[in-house]
């Protein structure tokens, strides 16, 4: 979504955050066990084994549905 990835490499990239743009939920371009915790806001787009592969052992996961208006 153009707006959020505008919105994150104007806030999170000056902070030192990581920030990649992904439209393939199956391939998101990041190694293996690299998160302690992946928040994921877009309910739409999510695919639970790449969220798996992503997260290092001991893993957290916050996946939220709400929408704020």
């Amino acid at each position: 979504f153009e707006p959020n990835v505008r919105l994150c490499q104007e806030k999170l990239l000056p902070l030192g955050i990581d920030f990649k743009e992904c439209n393939t939920p199956s391939r998101i371009p990041y190694d293996n066990e690299t998160f302690d915790m992946i928040i994921n806001r877009a309910w739409e787009i999510f695919d639970a084994r790449e969220l798996y592969r992503l997260l290092k052992k001991g893993w957290n996961l916050c996946y939220t549905t709400g929408w704020r208006r």
